[in-house]
């Protein structure tokens, strides 16, 4: 979708005819019926507050919309899930497996960072063979190390990024002293697609989402 101000450039594909997965880029959460299939599909792009859109809220209504109207299926979409703080959607991931009775299809990629590498953690340990992992490795390893703030050096006065926090959704990293595992208890885990179906160019330019389409396929062959 164009940014303001932007007059000069055509895009490769129009937004209006965009797939799923890259409709609505202006909403950082999203959540489409799709009853085609007896399935949710579920997209999370940040996992904190977006202006106007608070997670929590979105979270609930998730909640709400599974209990009001079942579905055997979800599909979760944390293929551009960047992070955010990670404790605004632990719980609500954890349980989000057990509200369907068939598959939970946990979509993951190159863009799946930080938060949303735990989130995605979350699911798996909350759902097991339940959960089918579908799409690209992760945008970083299972052990990565996080948190941090920013400091100003005295005299350019350039911003640099400190990360004093790590992870090991694998392992377990209980021996270094900067461990975070305590706060989501979700390893060990893997997160290794069980479905690969990687985003292409020509999927792209095609308008196609080859997660999508192998989730569709395995529902039809189950």
């Amino acid at each position: 979708e164009p940014m303001p101000g932007e007059a000069k450039w055509k895009t490769a594909i129009p937004a209006d005819a965009a797939p799923l997965y890259l409709a609505g880029a202006e909403k950082p959460f999203r959540l489409v019926p799709m009853d085609d299939i007896d399935a949710l599909y579920v997209q999370f792009r940040t996992n904190e507050d977006a202006e106007g859109q608070p997670i929590a809220d979105f979270t609930r209504r998730v909640d709400a919309e599974l209990a009001a109207r079942p579905r055997k299926h979800v599909i979760l979409d944390l293929r551009f899930d960047i992070g955010g703080n990670l404790l605004t959607t632990l719980a609500f991931m954890r349980a989000l497996p057990t509200q369907v009775s068939g598959r939970t299809y946990l979509l993951v990629g190159h863009y799946t960072y930080s938060a949303g590498i735990v989130s995605a953690a979350a699911v798996k340990k909350g759902g097991g063979a339940q959960v089918t992992i579908v799409g690209d490795e992760l945008g970083d390893r299972l052990a990565f190390w996080s948190e941090g703030a920013n400091v100003s050096l005295p005299n350019s006065h350039l911003r640099l990024r400190y990360t004093n926090g790590t992870f090991d959704l694998a392992h377990g990293c209980a021996k270094v002293p900067q461990c975070l595992d305590h706060l989501i208890a979700v390893n060990p885990v893997s997160l290794v697609p069980d479905i690969a179906a990687p985003l292409t160019s020509a999927a792209y330019f095609a308008r196609r989402d080859p997660a999508l389409d192998a989730v569709r396929a395995d529902i039809a062959r189950r």
